[in-house]
């Protein structure tokens, strides 16, 4: 039989558990606790920019924008392309496309949780390598979660993933990437440079996916923008 200093343990532990399940009731129905707010996607309409590789060096310096502005938030993506390389041979005599990455983005209410930029499209005859060097990445209220370069073997998509610091309303990215082609000049190349933003505006959570569709085509002729 159970002495009375057991029962009397028992009764205390289980009234503590109704307490703390009714407590918890109460806040959840009061909507202190609550479940966490829909992510909502907005898809931007991709921005184009097209090359046809020369036979030598070339200094390009083009600026590439694609941008989304609604209710307060306020999110541009910029490729700016400089040069393109024949056979260099700091990439393994590869052709390159030399480029830079800037991101800026605004939340006039709320706050940006994090961003990544993909690239992905890449074909068997073209790779990507994103300058990881520390020195040459800006950021400002983000920090380098991880990047990642696109593998040959395995097919790996390249990107570079970051984190918001303090829940800023503002935050920049920026960084180098090279953009190489191995093959005969008989192939062309397409490239997506997609931007996935994920802010808080506020009231809920949207995340923004911006795209720049970059080409280079297997024949000489001007550099344009389309």
């Amino acid at each position: 039989m159970d002495s009375p200093v057991r029962r009397k343990w028992l009764l205390i532990t289980f009234l503590l558990i109704m307490a703390l399940l009714i407590s918890w009731g109460a806040f959840w129905l009061s909507g202190v606790l609550s479940e966490p707010p829909e992510q909502e996607t907005i898809a931007v309409e991709a921005v184009s920019w097209n090359m046809s590789r020369p036979s030598d060096f070339k200094r390009v310096e083009e600026l590439v924008n694609n941008s989304y502005t609604d209710s307060g938030v306020s999110v541009n993506l910029f490729v700016h392309v400089f040069e393109y390389y024949e056979n260099n041979q700091g990439w393994a005599g590869f052709d390159v496309v030399w480029s830079k990455v800037l991101v800026n983005i605004s939340v006039n209410d709320g706050f940006v949780e994090s961003l990544i930029v993909n690239f992905t499209e890449l074909d068997n005859h073209a790779a990507l390598d994103i300058h990881d060097d520390i020195d040459r990445i800006e950021v400002v209220n983000l920090e380098i979660a991880k990047i990642v370069d696109w593998d040959w073997v395995f097919g790996r998509n390249a990107y570079i993933k970051t984190m918001s610091t303090n829940h800023s309303e503002d935050a920049y990215l920026e960084f180098l990437f090279a953009w190489m082609f191995r093959d005969e000049h008989n192939v062309d190349h397409q490239l997506a440079v997609t931007l996935g933003a994920t802010i808080f505006n506020g009231t809920s959570y949207q995340r923004i996916e911006m795209p720049i569709q970059m080409r280079a085509h297997a024949m000489t002729s001007i550099v344009t923008i389309s």
